[in-house]
């Protein structure tokens, strides 16, 4: 007895045969349709994100700079706008006449003063603005100027080293919002840290510079949102996206923080 299938059983065998193939043929198209839609709408998903993310950055960076404008103008109108008005009433006084000579003695002493006054107002707004030292001399003297006023305000400790491996001064901007950065991170350190160790190390070559703080301060969780977490780091995050720079800010409670920053020059 012939044990081979019949012809008409092995069309029937070739026929599921194919049916099985094209079922998994279907079957692996509309995976991997699905896939590509899912992995499609998560590229969606995180560019939305990304999109978000930029558009708070730039918010922030706005704020910060209709905030900084408001300090200015503030100190403009309080600072110098009110002297100015006095010194032009005392010159009105002394104009108009009818002042004996003891009287028109003491007003010209207390012009003297009050100008000299309007003069230490004027320079201390045009050092917010930019400071000279950074301007006329760079970022190292900047930075060492701000150590040792912080070092003069209170008695903590701070190590500050800048090694220079070229001799060529880093770029205006790039300098400003470096140093920026470590007077916020300092005023945060003081405000908020406790600590009373502060660390800030620079190493400046041709190809880059990098710029490490780290205190040892109570430090924060920086998965919540805080004063720091909210407006700081944002503006940390702002002047970095600026000049196209690389940071990480690492912190814990109790911990301290630890900042990281690197800027190619190439």
């Amino acid at each position: 007895m012939d044990s081979r299938p019949s012809e008409t059983e092995f069309i029937l065998i070739l026929l599921i045969g194919i049916g099985i193939m094209i079922i998994l043929g279907i079957a692996f198209i509309l995976f991997y349709f699905f896939s590509q839609n899912k992995f499609q709408a998560e590229i969606q998903k995180s560019q939305k994100k990304e999109l978000e993310y930029q558009a708070k950055l730039l918010s922030n960076n706005i704020q910060i700079q209709e905030r900084e404008r408001e300090r200015i103008a503030r100190d403009l109108h309080d600072g110098i706008g009110s002297k100015l008005n006095v010194l032009k009433l005392s010159l009105h006084h002394l104009k108009e006449g009818g002042l004996n000579a003891q009287e028109s003695d003491k007003m010209m002493i207390e012009l003297d003063q009050l100008l000299q006054k309007t003069i230490d107002t004027t320079r201390n707004i045009s050092h917010e603005l930019l400071p000279p030292t950074l301007a006329n001399f760079g970022l190292e003297a900047a930075l060492e100027e701000l150590v040792d006023g912080y070092k003069q305000a209170s008695n903590w400790e701070i190590k500050y080293d800048y090694t220079a491996l070229n001799s060529e001064q880093i770029p205006g901007d790039i300098a400003l919002n470096l140093f920026r950065v470590t007077q916020e991170m300092l005023s945060n350190s003081f405000r908020y840290s406790s600590a009373n160790l502060i660390q800030i190390k620079v190493i400046a070559s041709q190809i880059s510079i990098v710029l490490q703080y780290n205190d040892n301060g109570k430090g924060f969780n920086l998965s919540k949102e805080g004063q720091f977490k909210g407006s700081g780091l944002q503006n940390l995050e702002a002047r970095m996206r600026h000049i196209q720079a690389d940071f990480k800010l690492e912190s814990e409670v109790g911990k301290g923080v630890n900042l990281y920053i690197k800027k190619d020059l190439l």
